[in-house]
């Protein structure tokens, strides 16, 4: 997700309502204007104060978390508030049902590197918003080089598609055919696991998924395996599209629906693969 200043975001979204937004420190009035507007409706709202603890990787950034949950939380009302670098603010309407907190925990959580999270509920704020506090603290796995090695001395090719649809995954199985061995997924919650059991050259990685989307997936991806080989597969091939996948980490996009050629000269172009 590109990141939008906060004039951008108020000059696109002025009313309280609409898609989740974000805003830079500088705006903390708007952002208490922002709360001063639900009133109204106040038992529908969360607070979550989100803080990256001191010894985390210096690659998660509040800037990277802050995308990540303005692309996973887009269909909520709500604003991201950035207080400053380790630390930020979501304003989200969840429903006042007694299971909202736990339900908007566990969306944020499947945002964050696995296992990094610390989460608890605090008492409501002066205004009555409900309170969810996250701690961050995350450092990356010491598995990275022996994966690598792994991948570099084994003798056959291992690529791991990930696509809701069978027919798209029959395809690359095909185009695959002859040069690896192929593991299929079809469900964005397995592909860590398929991930680490497979450790494959190349990760074929389709954006929408049931359950995940292959967006925060390729993050996730390369915040546990820098080295990691993922090319997004879609439809569509737009700039921005494009420009938005090799942000979050991809290094490669294939578009739907591909040629042989296309799907070789993308398996050529990463380094542990052998296309011969």
């Amino acid at each position: 997700m590109v990141w939008l200043s906060a004039g951008e975001a108020l000059l696109r979204y002025p009313e309280v309502g609409g898609i989740v937004k974000i805003l830079s420190n500088e705006f903390y009035p708007e952002f208490l204007d922002y709360i001063h507007k639900l009133r109204a409706s106040l038992p529908e709202w969360l607070l979550v104060n989100l803080t990256i603890a001191p010894n985390s990787d210096k690659d998660l950034t509040i800037t990277n978390i802050a995308n990540l949950l303005h692309a996973g939380l887009i269909h909520h009302d709500g604003v991201i508030y950035v207080c400053n670098t380790s630390e930020l603010l979501v304003v989200i309407r969840w429903g006042s049902t007694p299971r909202a907190m736990t339900e908007c925990s566990v969306a944020i959580e499947k945002f964050l590197p696995e296992q990094s999270c610390q989460m608890r509920v605090e008492k409501s704020t002066p205004e009555g918003l409900r309170k969810i506090v996250i701690s961050v603290s995350y450092t990356r796995p010491d598995i990275a080089e022996s994966m690598i090695e792994q991948r570099r001395a084994r003798k056959t090719n291992v690529f791991l598609v990930v696509d809701d649809d069978a027919f798209q995954r029959m395809l690359l199985r095909k185009g695959l055919s002859g040069i690896g061995e192929v593991v299929e997924v079809d469900d964005g919650n397995l592909v860590m696991t398929a991930y680490k059991k497979a450790n494959p050259d190349i990760v074929f990685l389709d954006i929408h998924l049931p359950n995940q989307s292959g967006r925060d997936i390729v993050h996730h991806l390369t915040m546990y395996d820098p080295e990691a080989c993922v090319i997004m597969i879609s439809a569509d091939a737009s700039q921005e599209n494009i420009a938005d996948t090799w942000q979050k980490g991809a290094q490669n996009f294939l578009s739907k629906p591909f040629t042989k050629e296309r799907l070789m000269q993308c398996v050529r172009e990463c380094t542990t693969v052998s296309a011969d």
